[in-house]
C-alpha cells in the first residue's frame, strides 16, 4: 500500500467538513498523526481549512472564496489574540533579570 495522503480524505466544501475523529476512523491514524498529516499537507500547499462552527465543524477544502474567507478570518482572530497575549510579557521583558 502506498503512502496515505490526508487530502484524499478531506472533502470539498464547508458543508461536508469531516471531524478529527472521522479522519482518525477513515485513515486508521491516531489524533496526533492526523494533526501532523494535516500540518504537513498544509506546508506542502494543500488549502485545508477548518471550522469550529457547531453546524459545520471539521476539516474541508474550500469550494468558494466565501468558505476560504471564513477560515482566514478565524485564523486572523487567533493570531491577533496570540499577539495580545504576548504583549504584557514583551512589555515586562526589560525589567526581568537575566
Amino acid at each position: 500500500m502506498g503512502v496515505l495522503n490526508i487530502t484524499d480524505f478531506i472533502p470539498d466544501g464547508l458543508d461536508n467538513a469531516v471531524s478529527q475523529k472521522q479522519l482518525c476512523d477513515m485513515t486508521h491514524m491516531n489524533d496526533r498523526e492526523v494533526r501532523q498529516a494535516i500540518e504537513t499537507a498544509r506546508r506542502q500547499g494543500a488549502p485545508i481549512c477548518s471550522s469550529c462552527h457547531p453546524d459545520s465543524s471539521g476539516y474541508y477544502m474550500p469550494k468558494t472564496k466565501h468558505e476560504a474567507t471564513i477560515y482566514l478570518t478565524m485564523q486572523q482572530h487567533r493570531i491577533n489574540s496570540a499577539i495580545q497575549a504576548m504583549k504584557p510579557v514583551q512589555d515586562a521583558f526589560p525589567y526581568l533579570s537575566d
